[in-house]
């Protein structure tokens, strides 16, 4: 598995994961809880960004 594979899948799983820490907190977007996820979700982002933008440079 290549490693923007895992990335794709570490993306889609934290996707999933706030999905449901949003509903089960009544979608409070300030919750400790759903920010935490959402910026796990936000490096991940950024990380795959930043290899995509290398390697079109590259």
């Amino acid at each position: 598995m290549s490693s923007d594979s895992i990335i794709n899948a570490e993306i889609d799983f934290a996707r999933k994961q706030l999905e449901k820490v949003v509903q089960l907190h009544d979608y409070d977007f300030n919750h400790p809880d759903v920010i935490k996820i959402s910026q796990k979700l936000d490096r991940l982002i950024l990380k795959m960004m930043t290899k995509q933008v290398c390697f079109k440079y590259n």
